[in-house]
């Protein structure tokens, strides 16, 4: 039987007693607002990437994800060394997305992009990990400078948030959410910060490079 607290039969008695209401409310939010709202984010993404010449592929409506990077980020073959990917950072995935990048999930969960990295490239997890162990720490330093997070093994977090009022507000007024509404300005910006942080994740790497390629 599964054990709940008296704060979760409270909610789940208010929900009950109002179960039409709520169910309406669901259907509406999961088929219309929160596909919307990440069409609108996938789309400011896809500008951005149209705009700086990078590499990607938009897909969290879809695909529950995205990613993207600087065309000197691909391998002669067409694999990718490294690239930034959306992220969700703790929780188990019970959580609307939305209510993560919103801050108002029930885990405490965060919604970013992390700096992911393709070990077999550098030689395997254990040749990389002794190379970032014995670089100087002044590129992490800058990252962590920068709001990124620190994950260890090369990776790195930055998290994105939007504010619940402003989607309120835009849902109100377009029942869309383009994507140069400023609903999306945080993500933007960290889009540009993102921009800004290729020259440092490219000086991280660049003796391994040199040494190994």
């Amino acid at each position: 039987m599964t054990s709940t607290t008296k704060e979760e039969r409270l909610a789940g008695t208010l929900i009950l007693s109002q179960f039409k209401m709520f169910n309406e409310a669901v259907v509406v939010f999961e088929t219309q607002i929160e596909p919307a709202f990440w069409q609108g984010f996938d789309q400011c993404i896809q500008r951005f990437i149209k705009d700086n010449g990078w590499e990607g592929e938009v897909g969290i409506v879809q695909k529950g994800f995205s990613w993207l990077a600087p065309t000197a980020w691909k391998s002669e073959d067409d694999d990718w060394k490294y690239w930034f990917e959306t992220h969700i950072a703790g929780g188990d995935g019970a959580d609307y997305r939305l209510a993560t990048i919103a801050g108002l999930g029930t885990e405490g969960a965060e919604f970013g992009f992390c700096f992911e990295i393709r070990p077999r490239r550098f030689g395997g997890a254990k040749k990389l990990g002794a190379y970032l162990n014995a670089r100087d720490p002044q590129c992490r330093e800058q990252l962590i400078g920068m709001d990124f997070e620190d994950l260890t093994k090369g990776n790195y977090y930055l998290p994105v948030t939007v504010d619940i009022n402003l989607v309120t507000e835009c849902w109100q007024e377009y029942g869309e959410f383009p994507d140069d509404h400023e609903v999306f300005n945080n993500l933007s910006a960290a889009l540009d910060t993102l921009r800004e942080a290729i020259f440092i994740f490219d000086e991280m790497f660049s003796a391994f490079a040199e040494s190994d390629e």
